[in-house]
């Protein structure tokens, strides 16, 4: 299994935490297993596409490795907001309306009330896989106080971590989802376990509740 050297860097130099609590990533709400395990069993009969980004001359290694996903959900209203981030890595697809690719009732109680999913995605890591220490772009319309982003394992696998700089790094519990500025936090992602951890993605419009 061939590491990222910066990756491990990163987390070596992250205390093990027990919880991450701050401005930026903070609990939104805990999800029933019951939801959890019907949302896992589609992770395993659905085929993931490999998330590929560009590969610069100043990396030594690529910047992921072993991950991809499956897009679940995008609303019209959030259609306008990736334009831009369309034409950087010129993926037209991603720009495209998705209607309920798994069972919408599935995800009808996993954000707090008065808040309607705007897009979801899927993302699976497998064993050795990692996402290097980074911040994410966020398009114009995406910062908008109106759009808010949220992070949620599906399950749960022995040494996968979230690091968050300078918080700690965490192995998420499943079912707990986290409101989670990435575009703002320092944050890298890692699976040195036996099995794909599997996690919820998504972009949501609140009318009340951030």
């Amino acid at each position: 299994m061939k590491l990222d050297p910066k990756t491990i860097w990163f987390f070596n130099q992250l205390s093990l935490v027990d919880k991450i609590c701050c401005e930026h990533f903070r609990p939104l709400n805990t999800v029933d297993d019951q939801i959890l395990t019907e949302l896992l069993a589609h992770c395993g009969s659905s085929e993931f596409e490999p998330i590929n980004r560009p590969v610069y001359k100043w990396y030594d290694t690529k910047r992921m490795h072993l991950w991809s996903e499956i897009r679940i959900y995008r609303s019209i209203d959030y259609h306008p907001s990736i334009r831009h981030v369309t034409q950087i890595h010129q993926q037209d697809h991603r720009a495209e309306k998705i209607d309920w690719r798994w069972p919408k009732e599935l995800f009808d109680n996993i954000l707090p009330f008065g808040c309607s999913w705007q897009q979801i995605t899927i993302k699976k890591l497998d064993p050795g896989g990692y996402i290097r220490p980074h911040r994410d772009l966020l398009t114009e319309i995406q910062s908008e106080d109106r759009y808010n982003h949220v992070w949620m394992p599906i399950n749960d696998v022995h040494n996968a971590w979230l690091g968050i700089w300078p918080h700690g790094k965490y192995a998420v519990p499943k079912g707990k989802i986290y409101h989670f500025d990435h575009h703002l936090l320092w944050h890298a992602i890692i699976n040195l376990g036996c099995e794909p951890r599997y996690t919820l993605v998504g972009t949501y419009e609140s009318t009340g509740y951030k």
